[in-house]
């Protein structure tokens, strides 16, 4: 799993299991809030937030998922620069 040093946002996307993961922090998941359907906000044993899930992403953010169709690889990391203190949950 890739490191977060950087409060960078890393994205994950699953193709198998078809879910986009926003990863705020690393670290280990204790509970999770369901805020919709197939989204949820994971927290650690502190209750900070670690980041959210979607499932059936590519259902969900089609407008998002149909251009890059076949540039998708199995997984897809990629670190988007932004401060974890600034979102507020």
């Amino acid at each position: 799993m890739a490191k977060n040093k950087n409060d960078n946002l890393i994205v994950r996307y699953d193709r198998e299991i078809d879910a986009l993961s926003l990863v705020l922090k690393e670290g280990a998941e204790n509970s999770f809030d369901e805020i919709a359907p197939g989204v949820s906000i994971e927290f650690d044993a502190r209750g900070k937030v670690l980041g959210f899930e979607i499932l059936n992403a590519s259902r969900r953010l089609k407008s998002v998922f149909q251009p890059l169709k076949r540039t998708l690889k199995p997984s897809l990391v990629l670190p988007i620069p932004v401060a974890a203190d600034k979102i507020a949950v």
